[in-house]
This record gives structure tokens, C-alpha cells and sequence, in this order.
């Protein structure tokens, strides 16, 4: 651990008093997470892409629906304050708030 020592209140204290801050390493530190974003950010998109494809009912509701920020927006109000059991009964439930017709898929 170099020149640190950790006092009883788990806090760590410097004692290389009056040499200069590493830049470098929080430098380091921020791409990380920049790096870290920007994966969260691309696995969300992906994921997204992909409910779209598969999910009739969620597609529907996202090309009614003004932005996607709406739909969660909705989301959240309603799983706030009611339960569903599943993803599509949610779903459902919202398309006939909406009253959107599902076509018949069989």
C-alpha cells in the first residue's frame, strides 16, 4: 500500500504531504468509465433493437407512442402502484389503455 495508512475510521490518509497529485491515474480512472458508459449505453441500445424486433406488442407501442421516454416513463407509473406478472400482460394491459388492436398472429 505504499506510503498510505488507514486510520480506525476506514478513511485513507496520505502522508506524502507536499508532493503533487497523480493526474495520470484519475485520468486512468474516468476513461473507465467513460468506457463502462459507453458499453451500458450500447448494450441498452441493442437490447432495445431487439425487443422491437421480436416483441410485436412492445413494437406497437413504441410507434404509438410519442419517444421511448414516454414508454418507460408509463412503465414506471404503472409498476409503481400495480402488479403484473408478466412483461406481456404489462404490455397488454397498456395496449388496451391505448386501445391498440393486436393483430391475430395464428
Amino acid at each position: 500500500m505504499g506510503n498510505r495508512v488507514v486510520n480506525d475510521s476506514h478513511t485513507a490518509n496520505d502522508q506524502r504531504i507536499g508532493k503533487p497529485f497523480n493526474w495520470s491515474s484519475l485520468l486512468c480512472l474516468m476513461l473507465e468509465q467513460q468506457e463502462l458508459f459507453l458499453t451500458f449505453n450500447l448494450l441498452a441500445f441493442l437490447f432495445h433493437t431487439v425487443l422491437e424486433i421480436n416483441d410485436e406488442k412492445y413494437s406497437l407501442l413504441c410507434n404509438e407512442l410519442p419517444t421511448r421516454k414516454t414508454f418507460f416513463d408509463d412503465i414506471r407509473a404503472l409498476t409503481r402502484y400495480l402488479y403484473f406478472p408478466s412483461w406481456d400482460a404489462l404490455l397488454s394491459f397498456m395496449l388496451r389503455g391505448l386501445k391498440i388492436e393486436v393483430p391475430d398472429t395464428s
